[in-house]
């Protein structure tokens, strides 16, 4: 994780590199509490672009490894591609790198609103999403620099292999490794039938916990997606799943509230509703093996982050909120709970399976 550069650093390059924001200094920016891993978000309020009010995104890492310009320009990619969604926040302008501003910035709309309630906010959430699942699908030569998953199953699979690599080294639970591994012989079986996709592809979000949700009161209420870093041509059934799982309910710090079985089956209909009857057809039967799928990825992800921050590797969470960093060790710690890893399983395996056909 790169040090976040001083605000002075920051107001300096803005001012310089952003039209509307000349003259910038620190006293005119307003850091909002961390409660991401990867980016540092703060708050011009006293500007507007385009009569826009106006965040910057000012990265800490990348999550796909992109060097600085190329990840800033995968971001704006998908602020671009999803704006006529409208449940995006629109882009503004871009900060290039610079020594004071190393990783650059995004200058995006701040959006008002408040941290999702769970329940409640499922509904709009996953209207939110088919609205962006349903938005048309660029061609595959026109895809770039977004990542194409055209045989999801595929990639998912390749990143869980990647990332379940780190198991042997993680201090796990002697009943959640043996689950854990289950699943990944299941996962094993189950990529070795998918030949092709078989699946509808879009544009999806892939980061879609709560968290990355800012809730607008209505009537009626309303759900904006804010984190575009990990946007990609792949299946809506990921995203769906990633929502849902008990893994992500409680991954962000400001999110309230809890899930079962009934408003995660609710959550799926209120997505059916809301897409166009093709798209929710094609994805129905994908559902399920998705959200296994989705699981491993989130729980191998988790047991990685927590090797590699503890090994001082690429990832660490040096520089974050003391706060927000106990939050997260605990939170990865639950995500390899035998308490936890028997909850997501029995979405898919036990009396109280989920219903989602």
């Amino acid at each position: 994780m790169s040090g976040v550069p001083s605000l002075h650093g920051i107001a300096s390059v803005i001012g310089r590199r952003v039209r509307g924001l000349s003259g910038l200094s620190a006293d005119d920016l307003s850091p909002l509490p961390d409660r991401g891993l990867s980016h540092q978000h703060i708050l011009v309020p006293d500007r507007r672009i385009d009569g826009h009010p106006v965040l910057l995104r000012v990265p800490r890492l990348s999550q796909f490894a992109l060097a600085p310009e190329d990840h800033l320009r995968y971001q704006s990619a998908a602020f671009e591609r999803t704006a006529t969604s409208g449940v995006t926040p629109r882009l503004l302008d871009v900060a290039l790198p610079e020594p004071d501003l190393p990783l650059g910035a995004l200058v995006v709309e701040a959006v008002k609103g408040r941290a999702a309630r769970i329940p409640d906010d499922l509904a709009p959430m996953a209207k939110a999403m088919a609205s962006v699942h349903a938005l048309p699908v660029a061609l595959p030569e026109n895809r770039a620099p977004l990542r194409d998953h055209p045989n999801p199953v595929r990639s998912l699979m390749d990143t869980i292999v990647t990332q379940a690599a780190f198991l042997d080294q993680a201090d796990i639970d002697a009943d959640s490794a043996a689950a854990i591994e289950a699943e990944l012989a299941w996962a094993r079986r189950f990529t070795a039938d998918q030949s092709a996709s078989e699946q509808p592809v879009c544009l999806t979000l892939t980061d879609t916990h709560s968290g990355n949700f800012v809730m607008r009161d209505g009537p009626p209420p309303s759900a904006c997606f804010v984190d575009l870093e990990k946007a990609l041509y792949g299946s809506p059934a990921v995203d769906l799943a990633h929502a849902t799982l008990a893994t992500s309910l409680h991954w962000d710090i400001a999110v309230t509230g809890d899930a079962g079985p009934p408003d995660v089956e609710a959550f799926y209909r209120a997505w059916l509703d809301a897409v166009p009857p093709a798209l929710g057809q094609a994805a129905l039967p994908w559902f399920m093996p998705l959200r296994r799928l989705t699981w491993l990825r989130t729980t191998t992800w988790s047991i990685r982050w927590s090797v590699e921050t503890a090994g001082g590797g690429l990832w660490t969470m040096d520089g974050l909120d003391p706060t927000l960093t106990e939050h997260v060790r605990r939170r990865l710690q639950d995500f390899v709970s035998p308490e936890t890893v028997a909850r997501c399983r029995a979405d898919w395996d036990g009396p109280q399976r989920l219903s989602l056909d």
